[in-house]
C-alpha cells in the first residue's frame, strides 16, 4: 500500500487497475511538516495558506504575493480561536478564499463523525492576514459529525459560498452562502444528497451569484458538475465531466479542476479529473462550449499514470500539474501545456527535483507568471512546500 506520509489509514484503501493504490491518513509527522496548502489569486495578489505540524496539532500560516510569487510578505500565523485541525493530511486541505484584504479561512475540526471529523471552523481577516477573527460555522446542522473536503471561493464584493461533504441521511455535497464575507450565512442547502465519500470538491466563479462546482459522483464514481446561477439559491446537474462508468465501491481521494477561457459571450470550459477507469487511467483533460452541458471526448494527459491535478489559464494557454508514479522518487510533479486552448499539448516537463518524492501540486496564474506549489520530501526529511514561478 502506497502511503502518503503518516501511518494511521482512516479510510480504506482503493486499489483499482491502472491506477494506484491510495490510502487517506491522519500523518504523524515531526514538527514543521507541511500537512495542508491552499492558494486563491484574485487581481493579481496570490495568498496562500498553510497547515503545519505543531507540538500540540497543526497551526495555520499565511503569507501573500503581489509579483505571481517571486516575492511574498512575512508569514503570519492565522488566529485559530482554540478549534484543532481534524485528519491533517493533503487532500483535506484547510482552505481560504480572497476579496482584496478581505481574507476568509475555514478547516475541519475535530469531532464525533467517522475517524473524529467534526464541525467546520472559521478565521476572518479584514486587513489582509494581519490580524484575524473569529466566524460563524458555515453549516446549520449543529452538529460535530463528519464535515470535510471544503472548498471557498469569494466575489469581489464579499459574496462568499463554501461547499463540503457532509452526512444528513446520506453522503452529499452541501452549500452555504455569505453576504458579508463570512460573518453571516443563509441556510444550508444540498447540492447532491449521494455523492462519494471523500474526495474534494472544486468551485469555480464565472459572473457574480453564477457558480461552477466539480465533485466526484457516487454511483458511477466519475467526476460531474452542477451549476448555480441565482447565488446558490438552486444547483442544476449539467453531466458528468468524463463520463467513464467507473463503478468501485472505494473512494479514490482525488477531486479535479476548472477553468474558464474565451469572451463571456463565447466562453469554454475546462476541465481535468481523474480516473482509475479501464481505458481512461490517470489523469484526463475534457473541454465544453456549452459551460458543461456536454464535454469533448477525455484527452490523457498523464499517459495513465497521473493523478491528483490542478490547472490555471491565461489567455488561451493551460497549465495543467499533476503528480503521477516515478521509478526514482517514488513521486514527481510534471506538468503539461497549451497554447490554443487545450486543442494540443506540450511535452510532459517535470517540476520537482529528482530525488524528491512529490504530491498534491496546486497552480494558479497571477502578475504574466504561473506559480506551481507542491509538497515534496527528500528522505529521511520531512514534507516541505516547494514552488516555482514559471514566465
Amino acid at each position: 500500500m502506497r502511503l502518503l506520509w503518516g501511518t494511521v489509514v482512516v479510510v480504506a484503501a482503493l486499489a483499482v487497475a491502472g491506477a494506484h493504490e491510495q490510502s487517506h491518513e491522519a500523518p504523524k509527522e515531526a514538527l514543521g511538516s507541511v500537512v495542508g496548502v491552499d492558494i486563491v489569486e484574485q487581481g493579481g495578489l496570490v495568498d496562500v495558506l498553510t497547515a503545519i505540524g505543531g507540538a500540540s496539532g497543526p497551526v495555520l500560516r499565511h503569507r501573500r504575493s503581489k509579483d505571481g510569487g517571486q516575492t511574498w510578505t512575512p508569514e503570519r500565523p492565522v488566529a485559530m480561536h482554540g478549534k484543532g485541525i481534524s485528519n491533517a493530511t493533503r487532500g483535506l486541505d484547510p482552505q481560504i478564499a480572497a476579496a482584496g484584504d478581505r481574507l476568509f479561512v475555514v478547516w475541519t475540526t475535530p469531532g464525533q463523525g467517522m475517524h473524529g471529523v467534526g464541525a467546520l471552523a472559521v478565521s476572518r481577516s479584514m486587513d489582509g492576514g494581519t490580524t484575524w477573527t473569529s466566524g460563524p460555522n458555515p453549516a446549520d446542522d449543529g452538529t460535530e459529525r463528519g464535515h470535510a473536503f471544503i472548498d471557498a471561493i469569494a466575489e469581489p464584493d464579499g459574496a462568499l459560498t463554501v461547499v463540503w461533504l457532509e452526512n444528513r441521511g446520506t453522503r452529499g455535497l452541501q452549500v452555504s452562502r455569505s453576504p458579508d464575507m463570512g460573518a453571516s450565512w443563509g441556510p444550508t442547502r444540498t447540492i447532491d444528497g449521494v455523492t462519494c465519500e471523500c474526495c474534494w470538491n472544486e468551485l469555480h466563479l464565472r459572473a457574480p451569484g453564477d457558480l461552477l462546482v466539480l465533485y466526484r459522483d457516487k454511483d458511477p464514481r466519475d467526476m460531474a458538475i452542477a451549476r448555480t446561477t441565482n447565488g446558490g439559491a438552486s444547483w442544476t446537474r449539467l453531466s458528468t465531466v468524463g463520463d467513464f462508468a467507473w463503478g468501485i465501491e472505494a473512494c479514490p481521494f482525488t477531486g479535479g479542476a476548472l477553468a474558464l477561457t474565451g469572451p463571456p459571450a463565447a466562453p469554454r470550459l475546462h476541465s481535468v479529473v481523474f480516473s482509475g477507469a479501464q481505458g481512461h487511467e490517470g489523469v484526463s483533460y475534457l473541454s465544453s462550449t456549452d459551460l458543461g452541458r456536454s464535454w469533448t471526448p477525455a484527452v490523457a494527459l498523464g499517459e495513465g499514470h497521473g493523478q491528483h491535478a490542478d490547472m490555471a489559464v491565461r489567455g488561451d494557454s493551460i497549465v495543467v500539474v499533476y503528480d503521477r508514479a516515478d521509478k526514482a522518487s517514488g513521486q514527481a510533479v510534471v506538468m503539461r501545456r497549451s497554447d490554443d486552448a487545450g486543442k494540443t499539448w506540450g511535452p510532459t516537463t517535470r517540476l520537482s527535483s529528482p530525488k524528491g518524492r512529490a504530491t498534491f501540486p496546486r497552480i494558479v496564474q497571477a502578475r504574466g507568471r504561473w506559480l506551481a506549489l507542491w509538497n515534496e520530501r527528500v528522505a529521511p526529511g520531512k514534507p516541505a512546500l516547494e514552488q516555482r514561478s514559471l514566465p
